[in-house]
């Protein structure tokens, strides 16, 4: 829901380092609570975006995670990682931070679990992973967690791919050109509306090339606007968070 917002019992700043993360702490009322913990571990924001909340991934529908877990009696925390763009180091940081806050204000709970989805998910696997002391159980949902190269790799192969078939129609970046996109050009849903759509609904058979060569989903039941719907969000990748991920990761991702 577009308009909801957390109710947080707690909520503030981590000032772990010079780029902190926003969090927030829901407790239920006494009776009900129960004792257990989860948090709530966010997937992907792009590069540049606002370090917030994303409050967009808590709800489905008019039901959100928050509302749900609190009225079963169970505490929630969840957080915005230190930076957006590729997080997932951080993210592992950032929620260990957030443990250690949650204790100094409601004390330890009974049990805590960890949830997440996307980027998320991995982030909930190394935590589970890597601090089973500190995590009762994790649950991860659709996260890169067997194969982060391949993800990594389909993303680049379809942005390539989409450069042969259709050269030079987005600004900063051919195939043998890395520089990545404009500072200025950030607005990638008009573009892709403008100018991307109109050219791939224009030249389908090249459209159609390309979906089979990168291996795009599609439904085979509404095939136009769910090739549009993969294929912009396939590339955004590439135009907004390819320089960020290779800062992030010391190199160009390949």
């Amino acid at each position: 829901m577009a308009d909801y917002q957390l109710d947080c019992t707690w909520d503030g700043v981590q000032k772990r380092n010079s780029f902190p993360s926003k969090y927030c702490i829901i407790i239920p009322d006494e009776p009900l609570y129960n004792g257990r913990l989860v948090i709530w571990a966010h997937g992907f924001q792009d590069a540049g975006t606002d370090v917030e909340i994303p409050i967009d991934q808590l709800c489905y529908d008019d039901i959100c995670t928050p509302d749900l877990l609190t009225a079963m009696g169970f505490a929630f925390a969840t957080n915005s990682y230190s930076k957006t763009g590729l997080a997932v180091l951080q993210g592992v940081d950032d929620i260990l931070d957030l443990v250690d806050i949650f204790i100094s204000k409601q004390g330890v709970p009974e049990k805590i679990y960890i949830v997440g989805a996307s980027e998320g998910g991995l982030i909930t696997t190394l935590l589970t992973e890597g601090y089973p002391d500190d995590f009762d159980a994790g649950l991860a949902l659709c996260g890169p967690i067997g194969d982060f190269p391949y993800q990594i790799n389909y993303l680049g192969d379809a942005r390539a791919t989409f450069e042969y078939f259709f050269p030079s129609q987005i600004p900063g970046f051919g195939i043998f050109n890395r520089i990545g996109i404009p500072d200025d050009f950030v607005d990638w849903d008009t573009y892709f509306d403008d100018t991307i759509k109109p050219l791939l609904l224009s030249n389908l058979g090249k459209t159609q090339q390309w979906v089979s060569v990168a291996k795009l989903p599609y439904d085979n039941q509404n095939p136009i606007e769910t090739i549009l719907l993969s294929a912009k969000d396939v590339l955004r990748y590439a135009v907004l968070n390819l320089r960020d991920a290779a800062i992030t990761l010391g190199g160009f991702p390949l």
